[in-house]
């Protein structure tokens, strides 16, 4: 109940909690499928490997002049200019089919929205969450995207079966740009940090190096799972359907709706104890991901995938929000952007030297490092 008060009278984190419910509902009815779909369009798998790295290198990049954006314009501007860049990514994806545009500056326009979105929203659910019940507003915010989430792949995947990309790329499109809207329903914070500085930033790093690679591992085993998971199934398990494809990651999501409650209260009693308990069915569900010959145990596997992550996910972020009011919140904010961005970068590029498996191997070692958070 408290949480629930809580949730009526926090204004800033409503604004939060209802746009990015519509941005998570549109871009699960997509990104899942975006790997199968480049390779489905003819290009090779090296190449599709190449997109994602140069995504996620240019994304670290791009943290530090997003950084400074956010602090002179305003953490909700910041959110609300990403969405241009968003939707030309994904008109550009569309226009694959009579427009061969190099794949490299697709790249760099969906680098821009990343960098520039979630360095506003970090700050601003940092700088408005309340310590003590941290976990649980996390908890809130993980729910609701979680529920609008869930259904979306499903729907995505549907529309690919009856309709196409283009189909599925305006929808997506209105979606987003309705998402700007709850945003400016209270005033923006502008916040002139004269000591954030990229010398500052690297002092900062030296002192944080542990929790740099404990957060660059959740990154390995967030785009092993977008990556390397779905384009395992969708061609090895699900005869490339794209409907199965979604159903199967609806389903992580509804697991990730039941269990993530449990998550958060624990999560504000004990956080690094949720988080271990998270790593390690993390690491559990990757070891049985080997294993995974049929349709039946890809979903059994994908449902195990959600409760672990509704253990992982909310301890994760509330004890990144804690340590950044405890540090300097920009500071700590962009190095964990940065770490996270280069944990998937190198993930990426280390596939090109490996099978699928044994990244699924990767991934269950990754998963242990967060012991270490």
């Amino acid at each position: 109940m408290k949480v629930v008060i809580s949730f009526l009278k926090n204004k800033e984190l409503d604004e939060l909690y209802i746009a990015t419910a519509i941005r998570s509902f549109a871009l699960s009815m997509l990104s899942i499928f975006i790997p199968v779909f480049l390779i489905k369009e003819g290009y090779s798998f090296s190449e599709v490997v190449y997109f994602f790295a140069i995504m996620n290198f240019v994304n670290v990049l791009l943290i530090f002049p997003s950084t400074k954006f956010a602090l002179k314009y305003g953490f909700k501007h910041s959110m609300f200019f990403s969405i241009p860049f968003l939707i030309l990514f994904y008109f550009l994806l569309y226009s694959l089919d009579n427009i061969k545009i190099p794949l490299y500056i697709i790249a760099v326009v969906y680098a821009i929205n990343n960098a520039l979105f979630w360095m506003g929203y970090h700050l601003d659910f940092a700088k408005f969450s309340d310590g003590k019940d941290r976990g649980k507003e996390v908890g809130v915010a993980t729910i609701v995207k979680l529920s609008f989430s869930a259904i979306g792949p499903a729907i995505g995947g549907v529309i690919l079966t009856f309709f196409n990309f283009p189909v599925l790329f305006v929808v997506v499109s209105v979606l987003l740009l309705a998402s700007t809207i709850p945003l400016f329903y209270s005033k923006d914070v502008h916040y002139q940090y004269a000591t954030f500085s990229f010398k500052k930033f690297l002092q900062f790093l030296k002192r944080k190096k542990r929790d740099f690679i404990a957060m660059s591992a959740y990154g390995f085993e967030l785009m092993l799972s977008l990556f390397a998971w779905s384009v395992f199934v969708f061609f090895y398990i699900l005869d490339e359907s794209f409907s199965s494809l979604g159903f199967l990651s609806s389903i992580s999501f509804v697991a990730g709706i039941l269990f993530v409650i449990f998550g958060a209260y624990f999560s504000d009693i004990k956080r690094h104890i949720a988080l271990k308990i998270g790593a390690f069915l993390n690491f559990l569900v990757w070891v049985f991901r080997v294993s995974v010959t049929t349709p039946v145990q890809a979903f059994t596997i994908d449902f195990f995938r959600g409760v672990a992550r509704s253990f992982l996910d909310t301890p994760f972020d509330a004890l990144s929000y804690d340590k950044a009011n405890k540090e300097k919140l920009v500071n700590y904010i962009a190095l964990r952007e940065v770490a996270i961005q280069l944990g998937k970068a190198f993930i990426i590029v280390l596939l090109l030297f490996s099978s699928l498996k044994a990244g699924f191997i990767i991934g269950a070692l990754t998963s242990l490092i967060l012991f270490f958070f």
